[in-house]
């Protein structure tokens, strides 16, 4: 049983709004300090609740603007009050400015088959969440670090398939040749596709 001095632990972003005191000192809905990152209640990791907050905006934009409002209003001038996440109209979750959405590996000297590109794709998925929060602090990195970044991830996927691999990032599918030979890996929405 917890004292009236301790806030009520909640699970889910869903069950904290349903259970009204949005505000409440200590158990507030959203956090004051960082929009982005989780409040107190929250018991997942921050990448479920970027997940958990931008399903609800997408789903409720209307509820989320009263919300908002609210927290404008109790947050002033506390940190960082603007999320950095949304949903598109397809329902993928994307990061504001910037267009560096997938990254997209193929064959340096030869085309990559299928079945390589699709291990590569089945190896990056495992590794989901790591790489969610490697391409968070990609997007924020100088260009030097960024040409290591890539380095480094090119290093990592030839060691696994033993060829020579082109890493780059893009924003479109529609940049593809559509020859089957080039893997996009969407690393806010850990899917990939094989064009």
């Amino acid at each position: 049983m917890n004292s009236k001095t301790e806030p009520i632990i909640h699970v889910s972003f869903m069950d904290r709004l349903v259970k009204g005191r949005l505000w409440e000192k200590g158990n507030e809905l959203l956090n004051l300090q960082n929009i982005n990152q989780r409040p107190i209640y929250y018991l997942g990791t921050d990448k479920e609740w970027i997940e958990d907050i931008t399903t609800f905006i997408f789903l409720n934009p209307l509820a989320w603007n009263e919300i908002y409002m609210e927290y404008l209003q109790i947050a002033s001038g506390n940190g960082d009050s603007e999320l950095k996440f949304y949903r598109n109209e397809e329902g993928y979750l994307r990061l504001t400015k910037t267009s560096q959405i997938y990254l997209k590996i193929a064959g340096q000297s030869e085309p990559l088959s299928y079945t390589i590109l699709n291990s590569i794709g089945q190896t990056l998925s495992e590794q989901g969440e790591e790489l969610f929060y490697s391409y968070l602090k990609y997007i924020g990195m100088k260009a030097r670090d960024k040409r290591l970044w890539i380095a480094h991830m090119t290093t990592r996927i030839e060691t696994l398939i033993a060829k020579h691999v082109t890493i780059t990032f893009t924003a479109s599918l529609d940049e593809s040749d559509f020859t089957r030979d080039e893997l996009y890996f969407d690393l806010l929405n850990v899917s990939y596709i094989i064009l």
